[in-house]
């Protein structure tokens, strides 16, 4: 984990600080090994109530932004960093090579991936897992839902209201406004309970549907108020249903966001679901399977 920054590829004045990045398990975290020489760490996020989405007199928020209260009922971990380059090539067996014009590493979140993807590499984790005896009883990978996602980019229990996923300082946490490509993952500071890169480098696929309005791309103003409300909560009790929606929610920033509100926590991205660009990619989560 020791690859340079390439300062000529943000833009002028921003100066990100290069930070060690450890895959050594903590307490309250769980190290899932891959092979012998790659693994990944999961973060312990306890359970709480929080309000999800902006206050309307935040002069920065999206209109989908809509505040309503959340609790999340049983704790759940969620991946340190997002999943990079080389640990998804490792479980997929596939030769995922950066993209060498994009200056991007193994140590780079790995990108070009759709849902289905991360849908595939969360299932397989977890057949291989539950075959070796190391699934967790009553819980599975998966990805995050999208309250799952800003609970923990929030901070969890521990969350000090920040703007952005560890700091009112974006500099301080994300990687934006960079032309040519992600940055190794834990490039910055973290957030209050340890999660690298949740406000910026790539945007994180999550588990809930959205009305994405077209095939391509994605975008934050075509959010209709009734598909906030179809969250994991509703697709456990229509799981038909999200076969007909075709849009998935991407949360964070990334890292070639020109605009710092782009990157606060609370921005909400919707995209078709086969579509894969150099700007999206996804973050692991170990959640109860109910």
């Amino acid at each position: 984990m020791n690859d340079p920054i390439n300062q000529s590829l943000f833009l002028p004045g921003y100066s990100p600080v290069r930070k060690k990045v450890s895959w050594e398990a903590k307490p309250d975290s769980r190290l899932l090994p891959l092979s012998p020489n790659v693994g990944m760490e999961l973060v312990k996020v306890e359970a709480g109530c929080f309000l999800m989405g902006s206050l309307e007199d935040d002069a920065e928020r999206f209109e989908n932004e809509i505040p309503q209260k959340k609790c999340i009922q049983k704790d759940f971990w969620i991946g340190k960093y997002p999943v990079t380059n080389e640990q998804y090539g490792v479980l997929m067996k596939n030769d995922v090579e950066p993209y060498c014009h994009f200056n991007i590493s193994w140590d780079a979140p790995v990108a070009y991936v759709n849902w289905d993807d991360a849908i595939e590499f969360c299932q397989k984790l977890t057949s291989q897992e539950e075959k070796l005896g190391r699934l967790p009883q009553g819980y599975i990978y998966s990805l995050p839902t999208e309250a799952q996602w800003e609970y923990a980019a929030r901070g969890g229990i521990k969350s000090q209201g920040f703007k952005y996923s560890g700091s009112n300082n974006i500099k301080e946490v994300a990687i934006y406004g960079c032309e040519w490509g992600a940055q190794p993952v834990g490039t910055l500071a973290p957030n209050e309970l340890g999660l690298y890169d949740m406000s910026g480098n790539v945007l994180e696929w999550c588990l809930d549907a959205c009305s994405v309005g077209f095939r391509g791309g994605f975008h934050w103003y075509n959010f209709q108020e009734i598909q906030y409300v179809k969250t994991d909560e509703w697709f456990k009790q229509n799981p038909d249903k999200i076969k007909n929606e075709e849009g998935r929610i991407v949360r964070g920033g990334g890292y070639y966001f020109q605009k710092a509100e782009q990157c606060r926590l609370t921005a909400r991205y919707c995209s078709y679901h086969k579509y894969k660009d150099s700007v999206i990619g996804f973050r692991l989560a170990l959640v109860p399977n109910q």
